[in-house]
């Protein structure tokens, strides 16, 4: 028996739609705030650009995305067995090990030329 009016089912069916449209409004006011205030930066002289340490950032994702990666691995392989299932975990755990590695080498060749 379907007790909820239709009034009631548009209500709710627009909740999700308003949550999207005010992250979005608040998003996009961050970024609107975020360009005056490094403008303002820029004409006062005070601007310093960053640095980005995109090594570190890759390093220190492969750790976390290689952990999950196991663990769904791990999980899919005992609860079913070998099958398609295990992509889910070999994806991020292969991708995790990649960066790893990736952050070695480039570590490497790196050291090697300083």
């Amino acid at each position: 028996m379907n007790t909820s009016s239709q009034a009631a089912q548009v209500v709710i069916a627009v909740i999700p739609i308003a949550g999207i449209m005010m992250g979005g409004a608040v998003a996009l006011l961050y970024l609107i705030y975020a360009h005056k205030q490094k403008m303002l930066m820029i004409e006062k002289g005070v601007f310093k650009k960053t640095r980005i340490d995109l090594r570190g950032i890759v390093f220190f994702s492969g750790f976390p995305l290689s952990a999950t990666g196991l663990g769904l691995t791990l999980f899919f392989a005992i609860k079913d067995g070998i099958n398609y299932g295990m992509l889910s975990g070999l994806i991020p755990l292969f991708i995790g090990i990649s960066f790893i590695i990736y952050n070695f080498l480039k570590h490497s060749t790196t050291s090697d030329r300083g």
